[in-house]
C-alpha cells in the first residue's frame, strides 16, 4: 500500500463526534411499529465477514483533493478494526427505534427477566463489502478529519431457539455517505450496518415472523396430532437387570461423532437425539458385545430432539418404559458412552433433582454423570425402566457440574408419534 500517513487502523478510530447525526443512509427506512404492536424479542447472535484473504475492499484517499493513496485489502492488520466492529449496539438501536423487543437491552439499569432469553437470534453474513476513506489533511499528519462511503451485502439467517431452526433467510443491501466528520472509518461502517438493519426490518417475512406475541417458556408444547402413527411392538420380555439394560443401549456413529440410543421394540426401534443422528438417512449401530449393524433413521424432531432408528434387534430384548412422572429424590441411572466410543456401556448412578419446563419444553433434571456421547441414552429407574433420554449437560470451563437434562420417555414417543401395543403415545 502506497500511503505515506501510517495505517488504515490509526484511521479507524472512531472519537465522540460519533454522537453527531447521520448522513445519508441509502436504503428504505423501516416504518416504525404501531404502538402496542406485540413483537417476540429478539437478539443479534454474530455477524462475519465471508471475504477472501488479501481481497481490495476499498480505496484510501488523501489530501484536499482525495487523491488515491492506495488500495485496502481484506484480512490484513489494517483491516483488523473492521472485522472486530461492535454491530450489536447499532443492532439494538435501530430495531428498537422501530419497535421491536430485543432481549438483553442495556438501556435498562436491571435486567428484564422477560427481555432476558431471545425467542429468536440473527445471524449477519457479509459477503460483499467496499469502503472509500478521505483524509483530506492526512499529509499533515492531521487524520481527525475524513470522509467516505461503505456499501455492504448481508445475508441474514433468523434461528427460532424454540423450533431449534432456522425460519427465515433474505438478503439486503445498504450503502451509507457521510460527508466531512471529525471521527473515523468505524462510524461509516455503522452507518452502513444500521442501513442494512432498517432494510431486514422493513421486510415484509421479518415482521411476520417477529410480529405477534412472544411464546410463554414456562407453558409446555406439546406433539402434533397429525402424526402417522409408529407402532412400537414391545413383545412379552424386557431387560429388567440392569446389566441387560447395559445390553439393550447401543452407541451410534453418524458423520464424525458418536452417540448412544436404547432399544423400546422388540422389532428393533432405538430411541436417541436428533442431535446424534443429524440429517443422516442411516446411522451405524454398535451393540454392547461389538456386533454392528446398519439403523435407518424413520423419524426425528428437531425441536424436541428426539430421533427413533430401525435396526436389527436379533432377538434382543428391549427396556421396559415407564409413563408415570418422575419423582424428585429417587435413584437413577444413566448408561452410555461417554466423550469415546471405547468407553461405551458406561453406568452412573444419582437421583432426580427436578422435573423442569425450560423454552416450552419438559425435562427431567438430574446430577447423574453424563458427558458428550452419552446423549441419546436412557435415564432408568431403580427398576430398570426407562423414564428419560440424556439430551443436554451444564459445564463450567468444559467441566460438569451436575445439572444435566433429559427428555421424558412419553414427551419423546409423543413427539414421534410411536404407539405401544395398548395404543397409547
Amino acid at each position: 500500500m502506497r500511503i505515506a500517513f501510517g495505517t488504515l487502523a490509526a484511521f479507524l478510530v472512531a472519537s465522540s463526534a460519533t454522537a453527531q447525526p447521520r448522513d445519508a443512509p441509502i436504503s428504505p427506512q423501516a416504518a416504525r411499529l404501531p404502538d402496542g404492536t406485540q413483537t417476540r424479542p429478539v437478539q443479534l447472535s454474530r455477524v462475519i465477514f465471508d471475504l477472501e484473504r488479501g481481497s481490495v475492499i476499498g480505496r484510501l484517499r488523501g489530501t484536499m483533493f482525495c487523491i488515491p493513496q492506495g488500495s485496502i485489502r481484506w484480512k490484513t492488520e489494517e483491516t483488523e478494526a473492521i472485522e472486530n466492529a461492535e454491530f450489536n449496539d447499532v443492532f439494538r438501536e435501530e430495531l428498537e427505534r422501530i419497535g421491536f423487543r430485543v432481549a438483553g437491552s442495556t438501556n435498562s439499569l436491571f435486567e428484564d427477566r422477560n427481555d432476558s432469553r431471545a425467542e429468536f437470534l440473527i445471524g449477519g453474513r457479509i459477503d460483499q463489502f467496499e469502503i472509500r476513506i478521505c483524509y483530506p489533511n492526512a499529509h499533515n499528519g492531521d487524520i481527525s478529519l475524513s470522509q467516505g462511503t461503505v456499501s455492504m451485502r448481508v445475508n441474514w439467517e433468523i434461528f427460532s431457539q424454540l423450533e431449534r431452526r432456522v425460519v427465515g433467510t433474505l438478503s439486503t443491501e445498504a450503502r451509507y455517505e457521510r460527508g466531512y466528520r471529525t471521527s473515523g472509518a468505524i462510524e461509516i461502517v455503522q452507518g452502513a450496518f444500521s442501513a442494512a438493519v432498517r432494510q431486514l426490518a422493513a421486510s415484509d417475512q421479518f415482521r411476520q415472523i417477529l410480529v405477534g406475541p412472544a411464546a410463554d417458556p414456562a407453558r409446555p408444547r406439546t406433539a402434533s396430532a397429525t402424526l402417522e402413527p409408529l407402532r412400537l411392538v414391545t413383545g412379552s420380555a424386557f431387560a429388567d437387570r440392569l446389566p441387560d439394560a447395559v445390553g439393550a443401549t447401543v452407541l451410534i456413529q453418524s458423520g464424525g461423532g458418536h452417540g448412544s440410543g436404547f432399544l423400546v421394540g422388540a422389532d428393533g426401534h432405538v430411541l436417541t437425539n436428533h442431535h446424534v443422528v443429524g440429517d443422516a438417512r442411516f446411522v451405524r449401530v454398535r451393540w454392547s458385545d461389538g456386533l454392528e449393524a446398519l439403523g435407518e433413521v424413520l423419524r426425528s424432531d428437531r425441536a424436541r430432539d428426539v430421533a427413533v432408528v430401525k435396526v436389527d434387534a436379533r432377538n434382543r430384548a428391549p427396556i421396559r418404559i415407564r409413563r408415570e412422572p418422575t419423582v424428585q429424590g429417587e435413584n437413577v441411572f444413566a448408561i452410555g458412552a461417554p466423550l469415546d466410543p471405547g468407553l461405551q456401556s458406561s453406568v452412573t448412578r444419582g437421583i432426580v433433582s427436578a422435573n423442569r419446563i425450560l423454552d416450552g419444553f419438559s425435562y427431567v433434571q438430574s446430577d447423574v454423570a453424563v458427558n458428550p456421547g452419552n446423549s441419546g441414552g436412557p435415564l432408568l429407574d431403580d427398576r430398570n425402566r426407562a423414564i428419560g433420554i440424556a439430551v443436554s449437560g451444564a459445564a463450567r470451563n468444559g467441566v460438569p457440574v451436575g445439572i444435566n437434562m433429559f427428555v421424558p420417555i412419553a414427551d419423546a414417543l409423543a413427539f414421534l408419534g410411536m404407539l405401544d401395543s395398548t395404543g397409547a403415545r
